[in-house]
């Protein structure tokens, strides 16, 4: 198992805090150019918050080549249709004066031409890194699955990862579909197999339930049983890779099955109390929040998919 820790850019001696705590030859550290740097009511302020991140980047980078030199640390940029690509590749080439990233994360990729254009254009600037790991996570991007995983392999990427959150905000699901439940592994056990029949590892989506370290233990474990190649698990923090890295170690324990949380809760309550939570946490930096009642890591695309829903039935 691959771990790769997602990580907001914050204040150097902060990110430099957490790549150190991250430490490990299993685990990279990817920087977040993407969505942690999104404000999602106002558009000029995401603009300064993805410039205050790609200034931190280059700034870390001339500052504490050491820590890229130590271990892996990728980044995830926008994607590459979008204007905020040509800025994030500017500033990856601006760092690779000083250091070389272990992968560069594309995002929302869609058709296999992306993937030519994304490894073009970071060729072409001169951005110093070892792979590209493309995110498909759109409804259109999940039905071009397969030319999308065939263009990566034929470019010779290795990985492929399946983004849960934006495809079900794209998707217009609510609740989002949980892994302690079976419908969520009837629809991604069949991308598991799509994507290791290009001859890619699967990449999964993070599990956002922070305090819930035997939940966790039993996503790496199914991922275990299911997944034919080496696999790549997405975590949002060092206590989290931990976490990941002890089950992985320990082995799958295939007899165990998935224990649903019994509390039940309505759509409709758990809309209202994600939107609450949210709107009522600091993100001043991040708009990514860690509910301090629950532990729960609320994402912008939760947030948004259960504001659509009380939108779409404020008149039932």
């Amino acid at each position: 198992m691959r771990i790769y820790q997602f990580t907001a850019i914050q204040p150097q001696a902060v990110t430099a805090r957490l790549i150190r705590a991250s430490a490990g030859a299993d685990t990279t550290v990817v920087l977040d150019l993407e969505d942690s740097l999104w404000d999602v009511d106002d558009e000029a302020r995401t603009a300064q918050l993805k410039a205050a991140g790609r200034a931190a980047l280059t700034d870390l980078a001339r500052s504490h080549a050491n820590l890229f030199a130590g271990g892996p640390i990728g980044v995830r940029i926008n994607r590459i249709s979008g204007p905020e690509a040509a800025l994030d590749i500017d500033a990856l080439a601006q760092a690779s004066r000083t250091v070389t990233f272990d992968c560069i994360v594309t995002t929302k990729v869609e058709t296999a031409a992306e993937i030519t254009t994304a490894l073009a254009r970071l060729r072409e600037a001169r951005v110093a890194f070892r792979t590209v790991i493309p995110i498909v996570e759109t409804r259109r991007g999940i039905a071009a699955l397969d030319e999308i995983a065939a263009a990566a392999a034929e470019a010779g990427l290795r990985s492929l990862c399946y983004g849960h959150f934006d495809y079900a905000l794209d998707a217009g699901w609510w609740p989002i579909p949980d892994p302690r439940e079976p419908d969520f592994w009837s629809g991604v056990e069949p991308l598991i197999r799509q994507i290791e029949s290009a001859g890619l590892a699967y990449v999964h989506p993070p599990y956002f339930e922070t305090r819930d370290g035997a939940g966790l233990g039993r996503i790496v474990e199914r991922l275990t049983n299911v997944c034919r190649r080496e696999f790549g698990l997405i975590t949002v923090g060092p206590r989290q890779s931990a976490q990941a890295r002890r089950t992985a170690e320990r082995g799958a324990e295939p007899s165990i099955e998935l224990e649903l949380d019994r509390t039940v809760e309505s759509p409709t309550e758990l809309a209202h109390r994600i939107t609450a939570s949210y709107l009522a946490g600091d993100r001043r930096s991040a708009s990514f929040l860690l509910d301090p009642a629950s532990g729960r890591f609320i994402s912008p695309h939760v947030y948004l998919a259960a504001r659509e829903y009380l939108r779409r039935t404020a008149g039932e």
